[in-house]
């Protein structure tokens, strides 16, 4: 039997038609929901000087980045929220926002200057195994940012234990991570740290229980 003009059944096309219409628009809608992403534009300045913040890095959990121009401006891709963003820069270290809700328009985002004093510190071997937990320990390089000591070497001098270490300026540990490879610690002019590796480097943070590596870029790039 034929189904068209002539069919016995007037209402059967109609009605083929109409469900699989239906049935269209709600797939539609399904995947609208699972693909509709948010661009979340935000502008960053200082909290003292309203001046815009450059070279601020921005962060969606581990998915999306984004990196704010010289107006302090940064675009990053959300597909939910709540969302916490966090940012970080050298002259004002880490902060996290929550957005509970998508904002209307362009937010501003206000951050304090890191600012801080240090005291003369003199670094000893005693002090050391302090900080290493009297674990035999090869000092390579050490390095100062605004509140904290950085050292890089390795433990019981094995080529495959080498370590980086955040300390206080009292010499108390206060965290660590295996490294593999780098050569060095550099202090910028802004007090910011940075580790080498063999052919990158990148800006140390310490952020709750662990140390990031953060502002990657090849050694050439960097040392221009």
């Amino acid at each position: 039997m034929k189904v068209g003009k002539h069919s016995r059944f007037p209402g059967l096309n109609s009605t083929l038609i109409k469900l699989f219409s239906f049935g269209f628009i709600l797939i539609s809608f399904a995947f609208q929901g699972i693909s509709q992403d948010f661009i979340l534009k935000g502008i960053v300045t200082d909290k003292l000087t309203k001046e815009p913040i450059e070279n601020v890095y921005v962060a969606w959990g581990n998915k999306e980045t984004a990196l704010t121009n010289h107006l302090g401006e940064f675009n990053i891709r959300i597909s939910r929220f709540p969302a916490k963003l966090a940012l970080s820069h050298v002259s004002y270290g880490l902060k996290e926002i929550k957005l509970n809700k998508k904002p209307s328009a362009p937010f501003y985002i206000r951050l304090d200057p890191s600012i801080s004093k240090i005291d003369e510190v003199q670094v000893s071997g005693e002090r050391l195994r302090i900080l290493t937990k009297n674990k035999g320990y090869s000092i390579q390089d050490f390095a100062f940012d605004n509140n904290s000591l950085w050292f890089l070497g390795h433990i019981n001098n094995q080529a495959n234990q080498q370590r980086l270490f955040l300390a206080n300026l009292y010499g108390d540990t206060l965290k660590s991570i295996q490294v593999n490879r780098a050569q060095k610690l550099y202090e910028d002019v802004f007090g910011g740290v940075h580790l080498f590796l063999r052919d990158s480097v990148y800006q140390l943070f310490s952020r709750e229980d662990t140390i990031l590596l953060l502002y990657g870029m090849s050694k050439k790039r960097f040392q221009i």
